[in-house]
């Protein structure tokens, strides 16, 4: 268990290209010397940014550093991601494509998707169906987002996939 804050800013552009940035960081975890710092960039793009529906998709770059409060040096350095070790802070890719179709009722709009992730080679695949507001086209619509999904890991080559699947409920605000 854990909780994460974080911050971002996103730009919208004539043409329907996105550009966003975050930050974020775990405040507390379980392991309570475990800490966590990182930024992202991402770029997107849906001809249609006042409505869900039809085409969007979406790039994204992560980085991050789990690191330890015990790593006092680091941490007293003002390092964004601290590490005594002197590794380099770990890249993840993310890229998402879905298609707004179906209009339920009180101004949601139902989106299948794909998603792929991975730091150098694809190591989760995502496929979904999403509920959510759609846009400004649905003043009404409750803030509320639901995901069904089904996915499949490939951690490496010694280990096996996983598969697995879920629903994800999100309060939006």
């Amino acid at each position: 268990f854990g909780v994460e804050f974080g911050a971002g800013v996103d730009w919208r552009f004539p043409g329907g290209l996105e550009a966003g940035f975050g930050i974020r960081g775990l405040a507390t975890h379980e392991d309570g010397s475990l800490r966590e710092r990182g930024v992202s960039l991402s770029v997107g793009y849906d001809p249609r940014p006042g409505t869900l529906r039809g085409f969007s998709g979406r790039f994204g770059l992560d980085l991050g550093r789990g690191f330890s409060t015990s790593d006092a040096p680091g941490l007293l350095s003002g390092d964004l991601f601290p590490d005594s070790s002197g590794a380099a802070p770990e890249v993840r890719m993310s890229a998402e494509a879905s298609y707004g179709l179906h209009r339920h009722r009180r101004g949601l709009l139902g989106s299948p998707y794909l998603s792929l992730s991975g730091d150098g080679r694809i190591e989760g695949t995502r496929m979904g169906y999403r509920i959510s507001p759609d846009g400004s086209n649905s003043p009404d619509a409750p803030n509320l987002q639901v995901d069904a999904f089904m996915e499949v890991e490939t951690p490496g080559r010694d280990q096996p996939d996983s598969v697995g699947g879920g629903v994800e409920v999100r309060l939006l605000w």
